[in-house]
């Protein structure tokens, strides 16, 4: 069974970039979501959940060059538990949630964007200006 959630967390690590034999990108990294009480001494962080996320094709390619160990982040995907047994015969399982978005959670810090970069942006176009008739939109 699976269902589509929104997760918001930190990154536990740094993402993990491999490629299948076919060529596909895919990076795998762990979110944890908690949530915090205030203390006497502070906010305390309760019910830690690590959720093992996979983003796949240039989704993939995108989150392990931007993101870093620490980055808050919002994912939404298709979450469904797998199991698992390792070679000693020990079983396991977890939740694991294949990302449709990865985004930065702007919430808590600014970041920047570099928006000439990427494949896409080969060229600087105003968006509003009126294109001749022979152009194309820019998007």
């Amino acid at each position: 069974m699976s269902a589509n959630v929104t997760v918001i967390g930190n990154l536990a690590g740094d993402p993990e970039l491999r490629f299948t034999k076919e060529g596909k990108a895919v990076a795998t990294f762990t979110v944890l979501t908690s949530t915090s009480k205030k203390t006497d001494s502070g906010w305390e962080s309760t019910d830690v959940t690590a959720w093992r996320v996979s983003a796949w094709d240039k989704l993939g390619e995108n989150v392990a060059e931007s993101l870093t160990k620490g980055s808050p982040v919002v994912v939404y995907g298709k979450a469904s538990w797998k199991e698992w047994e390792n070679k000693e015969g020990n079983k396991g399982g977890a939740m694991q949630i294949q990302a449709y978005n990865v985004a930065v959670d702007l919430k808590r810090d600014p970041v920047s964007i570099n928006k000439g970069s990427g494949s896409n942006r080969s060229k600087e176009v105003d968006p509003w200006a009126t294109p001749a008739p022979s152009e194309e939109f820019p998007f």
